[in-house]
């Protein structure tokens, strides 16, 4: 498993498991890669590859946004996040492009059936 992302001078690959790098104009591996090709992926969260620093870095950046007083608002990322999944939900519901604007304007509402007060 691994995250790829596309450029217009190559790309970037990210696996659970392998090198890290950067492949086209510019080509570039980081040395810290581990680089066997095995991408058993741990169901249990117990990662002894490129993840293994993943939980202990974002609890480091949060922890420093906060003491040097460096907020992190990912609202705006969120918003759009969620905006174009409901773009996308409804031009596979019906098989059509669908405008922002006719999700602006859309009354649909769900109901995830969810009682929040369970997880307080």
């Amino acid at each position: 498993m691994k995250e790829t992302i596309f450029g217009s001078e190559g790309l970037a690959e990210m696996p659970y498991k392998g090198a890290l790098g950067i492949q086209g104009l510019k080509p570039w591996t980081w040395a810290g890669s581990d680089q066997t090709t095995n991408t058993k992926f741990a169901v249990d969260g117990a990662f002894s590859d490129n993840l293994a620093e993943a939980d202990k870095k974002k609890d480091q950046s949060f922890i420093e946004s906060i003491t040097e007083n460096k907020f992190q608002n990912q609202i705006a990322a969120g918003v759009e996040s969620a905006r174009s999944c409901m773009l996308a939900r409804k031009a596979a519901e019906t098989g059509r492009i669908v405008t922002w604007e006719e999700i602006e304007a859309d009354k649909e509402e769900y109901k995830l059936g969810l009682d929040l007060r369970k997880y307080v």
